[in-house]
């Protein structure tokens, strides 16, 4: 996917979607906390950032490599990708709505044994203190 693509863009690319994606997902755990008035749960600013992140980066990396050099010829060419995205928006949208089951399906699907070691031990740290699971 991102072989085309030059790698000063690539890691620029990531760098601003990594940023944004933080930044919303701060400012969505203020708003869960001021929301739940919710002082003794952990923050799932991770989870958040993880769901946020992992929606952000396939489009916008789909687009910027067909900008550079063009595949798709027809509109037809765009209906897998596209509902690949919303398969993956409806999973990242649970994530973020904190369904920590969506959250052990997407950490398997990403494929990557780093985010699984790391995302079983967030997990693990928050589903003992949730009652609605």
């Amino acid at each position: 996917m991102f072989t085309d693509l030059p790698m000063s863009l690539v890691l620029f690319v990531f760098g601003i979607l990594g940023a944004v994606s933080w930044f919303a997902a701060v400012q969505l755990e203020k708003r869960r906390a001021i929301r739940d008035f919710d002082l003794e749960h952990r923050p799932f600013t991770w989870g958040y950032f993880f769901a946020i992140f992992h929606a952000l980066v396939p489009p916008v990396f789909l687009v910027t490599n067909e900008l550079i050099q063009p595949r798709f010829n027809s509109m037809a060419d765009w209906v897998f990708p596209l509902i690949a995205f919303a398969f993956l928006w409806g999973l990242c949208f649970s994530i973020i709505r904190q369904n920590l089951i969506t959250f052990y399906i997407f950490t398997l699907m990403t494929l990557n044994p780093i985010y699984w070691v790391v995302n079983v031990v967030y997990i693990s740290r928050r589903w003992s203190e949730r009652d609605d699971y």
